[in-house]
């Protein structure tokens, strides 16, 4: 994933199939990557990535929580897709829900002040 993600220049399966120049049909490949980015990273190698992140922070690091929202109002094929709050729309006069996820990023500064993630998730409200 790392490779076809740096590679690629995007995020997106289908691109990252595309780089990876395998003889295998897309589709399969694409599915192929879904199974094994369905299981989450690994615990020896998230110990590892915490570990060094460690030694980047200051003795009492700064953590930043991050609440937002994902809009995907023309979608009808993802997983528990649930209404979401749309912070680009609504105001504190009117509240705008849309079809979306829930996500909740929290970041470390370094010690030059560079965020760095130590944890992402994505949820439903379903």
């Amino acid at each position: 994933m790392n490779y076809g993600m740096l590679a690629s220049g995007s995020c997106l399966l289908t691109e990252i199939t595309h780089s990876l120049h395998e003889l295998s049909r897309k589709i399969n490949v694409v599915d192929r990557l879904s199974q094994h980015f369905a299981k989450g990273i690994p615990r020896k190698a998230l110990k590892a990535y915490l570990s060094q992140v460690k030694k980047w922070g200051p003795e009492q690091p700064v953590i930043l929580i991050d609440d937002s929202d994902v809009v995907k109002p023309e979608g009808y094929k993802f997983e528990s897709l649930g209404w979401v709050r749309n912070g680009s729309e609504s105001s504190s006069t009117k509240n705008v829900y849309k079809k979306g996820y829930h996500v909740t990023e929290a970041t470390v500064l370094t010690l030059d002040r560079h965020p760095i993630s130590i944890f992402s998730e994505i949820h439903s409200s379903s």
